[in-house]
């Protein structure tokens, strides 16, 4: 599992939910440079990447073009405070698997909890 937020208060919220729920968290960046560096490096090593949409430098929409286009790529989702009906087709154009709002917590985990079941 890789994250790409820049808020570290949120990373480490992330961070504790998925150790929770029994995922590795591979990484975590906050600017769209780091991350398409790191999926450079990293091909077909992650099965799971949460983006928000609002960086520190860079664009989240096009973090997620590039994740979801990867080859052998795992799903991606959408953690982002900015979500709207608009924001959530555009993310799900752009190949998210998922959208959820930074408050859709149970949500998240409902997702998290299926992706484990599935295996």
């Amino acid at each position: 599992m890789f994250v790409v937020e820049d808020a570290l208060d949120a990373r480490a919220a992330l961070a504790a939910l998925f150790e929770a729920h029994g995922f590795v968290m591979a990484g975590a960046v906050s600017t769209e440079y780091a991350a398409t560096e790191w999926l450079a490096n990293n091909v077909g090593g992650w099965d799971l990447a949460v983006v928000d949409l609002l960086l520190l430098d860079g664009s989240g929409f096009n973090v997620l073009q590039r994740f979801a286009s990867a080859a052998s790529a795992g799903k991606v989702v959408v953690y982002s405070g900015y979500v709207t009906d608009s924001i959530r087709q555009r993310c799900v154009n752009f190949g998210a698997d998922a959208v959820f709002l930074k408050t859709d917590i149970p949500q998240l985990v409902a997702y998290l909890e299926a992706l484990q079941r599935a295996g």
